[in-house]
C-alpha cells in the first residue's frame, strides 16, 4: 500500500511513478528489477521510492491495485442502468475488454506479476476482490432471462462467462488465437448457455 505521502501527491504525478513502474514491469523480468530501474524511469529521487512505497512489492501490489481500479471504473461506465441485458452485455463486452486491454497496458502488467510468481501478493486476494466486485456489478444488468435461475447461479454464470472471455483475450493478446476466431468462439458459448435457458 502506497504512504501517504504518495496519495498526497497530486493524481498527475501519482499516475506518471505509476505508469514509470509499469512500463519496467512490461521491459523487464520481475527478478530483474530494481529500485535503480524504477526510480530512474519514474524521474523520481531515490529516497522519493522509499517514502512513496516500502519496497519493490509494496509498489507491485500499488500497480495490481491501480490496475484493477482502472478496469472496474471502466466496466462500471458500461452500465449507468439496468437496461443492459445480461447477455447482451457478455456479447458487447469482448470488444470493449480487448480495445481496453489493447489500448492500456494493464492486464499485461497485473499477468506479468502474478505469472512471475510475487511470493508476496496474493492472487487469492485478488480473485475474491474481484468476486465481490462482479457481485455488485451483476446488479447493473438486467437479467430478466434469468429468472429460473437463483442470484447465486447467476452469479456463477457471470463470473465464468467472464472468465472465459479473459481466456479468449490472454489468447488473443499472446498471438495464439485469431481474434475473429476468439470472438466467434466466444459468441457461441455466450449463445449457448443463452438458448439453452430459453
Amino acid at each position: 500500500m502506497p504512504s501517504e505521502t504518495f496519495l498526497n501527491l497530486s493524481n498527475q504525478k501519482q499516475r506518471a511513478v505509476t505508469e514509470a513502474i509499469q512500463r519496467v514491469i512490461l521491459r523487464k523480468p520481475l527478478s530483474k528489477i530494481s529500485v535503480s530501474d524504477l526510480v530512474k524511469e519514474a524521474t523520481i529521487p531515490r529516497g522519493s521510492f522509499y517514502q512513496y512505497f516500502e519496497d519493490l512489492t509494496d509498489a507491485y501490489k500499488h500497480v495490481v491495485d491501480f490496475s484493477f481500479e482502472q478496469f472496474e471504473a471502466e466496466i462500471l461506465s458500461r452500465v449507468q442502468d439496468k437496461s443492459v441485458k445480461f447477455f447482451e452485455y457478455l456479447l458487447n463486452a469482448f470488444d470493449e475488454d480487448m480495445t481496453f486491454f489493447k489500448e492500456a497496458p494493464y492486464h499485461n502488467v497485473v499477468m506479468r506479476i502474478f505469472d512471475q510468481g510475487q511470493n508476496n501478493i496474493d492472487y487469492e486476494d485478488y480473485a475474491k476482490r474481484n468476486h465481490a466486485f462482479y457481485h455488485d456489478f451483476i446488479k447493473h444488468l438486467d437479467r430478466s432471462e434469468l429468472t429460473m435461475l437463483s442470484e447465486r447461479r447467476q452469479m456463477r454464470l457471470f463470473f465464468t462467462l467472464s472468465q472465459l472471455k479473459m481466456q479468449f483475450i490472454r489468447h488473443v493478446i499472446a498471438g495464439r488465437l485469431a481474434y475473429d476466431d476468439a470472438k466467434n468462439e466466444y459468441q457461441w458459448l455466450i449463445n449457448t448457455f443463452r438458448n439453452g435457458l430459453q
